[in-house]
């Protein structure tokens, strides 16, 4: 028969880890229900500022366009299509775009 000493040392042993595996399957729960809290509050914010930046870069670049296609030298019927092919070209150069088209009456005369 085993001793008293050994019975009360195997049942406290096994009341304390129960507990600790109590406590600890608690806090995962609870760590993971603030996790969920603080993405769902987050998350939209943080989406809505990017959203924000992005048309923030959008409009500038419009701007950037429309500054260019308000260019008396672009805008005016009477100047000669290679004298505005080459303003374009000056431009796709400054501002780092890809290319540039002169478009008039619907028709795409060049790809720059």
């Amino acid at each position: 028969m085993r001793s008293i000493k050994t019975k009360l040392t195997v049942f406290f042993g096994l009341i304390i880890g129960i507990a600790c595996i109590g406590l600890g399957i608690v806090s995962v729960i609870s760590a993971l229900n603030g996790l969920k809290s603080n993405l769902n509050k987050t998350l939209p914010r943080i989406a809505e500022q990017t959203a924000s930046n992005i048309q923030g870069r959008i409009e500038g670049e419009l701007n950037s366009l429309e500054s260019i296609a308000a260019r008396p030298d672009i805008n005016d019927p009477n100047s000669l299509l290679q004298d505005k092919v080459s303003i374009l070209s000056g431009e796709v150069k400054r501002t780092g775009c890809n290319r540039l088209s002169y478009i008039d009456s619907g028709q795409t005369h060049e790809n720059l």
